[in-house]
């Protein structure tokens, strides 16, 4: 998917920044829920007092991404998070929570009450291309620290079997 958007966009995006600050407490609030009901999903080397800082560095990145589109930025994090020890069901879990949160900020009035136009069809799709760019992005640097991870971890245990067996 390509992080470019066209002159439309680009406005509806504006928007989204403009109102992000105002929700922005609330997200961090949702996604430290959450992780903290998962914490167990998670490494045992990640201690719970810091998914809070994780929800809220998510929270910012997405922000970031939101002004710049910066696929980068993304991936660097979700690197450090997957060395951080941060488990597979939790990020599938913040993918589930920015897709359902921003649908609510935005959309939920209404389709419960079936007001919805063409035009706020068109601001859903932009919103969730974006938060679905920053994902993948992020996913991809995610899966390629757990690689690393799992190629150091790797190396460690075979010095170590090599030294108990040289001896």
């Amino acid at each position: 998917m390509s992080d470019k958007l066209n002159g439309t966009e680009s406005e509806i995006i504006k928007i989204v920044r403009d109102r992000f600050i105002k929700w922005q407490s609330e997200l961090v609030d949702r996604i430290s829920q959450t992780f903290l009901s998962m914490t167990f999903e998670n490494r045992f080397t990640l201690h719970p007092r810091r998914l809070k800082e994780i929800a809220g560095d998510e929270v910012e990145s997405l922000k970031k991404y939101f002004l710049t589109l910066d696929s980068a930025a993304a991936q660097e994090l979700g690197k450090a998070h997957a060395f951080e020890g941060l488990g597979e069901n939790t990020i599938l879990a913040l993918g589930k929570i920015l897709h359902q949160f921003f649908f609510h900020q935005f959309f939920f009035h209404q389709f419960f009450f079936d007001k919805t136009t063409a035009q706020e069809f068109e601001i859903l799709r932009v919103i969730l291309k974006t938060v679905d760019s920053y994902l993948a992005a992020y996913l991809l640097g995610f899966i390629k620290g757990r690689e690393d991870l799992t190629l150091k971890e790797q190396e460690r245990l075979r010095k170590t079997v090599s030294t108990v067996q040289d001896r």
